[in-house]
């Protein structure tokens, strides 16, 4: 009998031993796939009934949430709460020449005075945009968008024209 209790621990203690070596050794739970990639790894859909906290930071409302790259958790970003809307619209070619100043009017429908634009500069030019490009007086107004660009280029190797440069421009409502 005293054989049979010895024999009846050290089973334990072995089958014990192993599921602690296997737990520090493998540290990766795997639902629904049996060779998990990270240390929850999930084949499936997802429900989640409570908070998202990464960090343990649950946001406010209407904050996106966004990656801060590899190895990093996520943050909490931006506050949408009130946007209804983003739409990007691309002008057409426009030849900006040095030492001048356009004055740039774009129609888009259902723009407002509250709504927000956000231009950026697009093309494909033999040379580099160089930061004497400007973009300023930004105007919305009811269903359009006005604003001023200006080459002052001239200081550098006789100035840079830019034919056909886009504009890139974002609304946010």
């Amino acid at each position: 009998m005293k054989l049979s209790t010895s024999l009846s621990f050290t089973g334990y203690f072995f089958i014990i031993f192993l599921f602690a070596f296997n737990l520090s050794a493998h540290s990766q739970v795997g639902i629904g796939t049996i060779t998990p990639a990270e240390m929850l790894d999930v084949n499936g859909n997802i429900k989640i009934e409570g908070a998202l906290m990464p960090n343990n930071l649950p946001g406010n409302a209407g904050q996106i949430l966004t990656s801060a790259g590899a190895n990093n958790p996520p943050v909490w970003g931006a506050d949408l709460t009130n946007i209804t809307d983003i739409t990007r619209y691309i002008t057409t070619g426009v030849n900006i020449n040095i030492n001048t100043i356009y004055s740039i009017t774009v129609a888009i429908p259902g723009v407002a005075a509250g709504s927000t634009a956000i231009i950026t500069i697009t093309g494909n030019w033999a040379s580099a945009i160089f930061d004497n490009i400007t973009i300023h007086n930004i105007e919305m107004r009811t269903n359009e968008v006005r604003f001023a660009v200006t080459n002052n280029t001239f200081g550098i190797a006789g100035g840079v024209n830019y034919p056909g440069m886009q504009f890139n421009i974002t609304i946010i409502r």
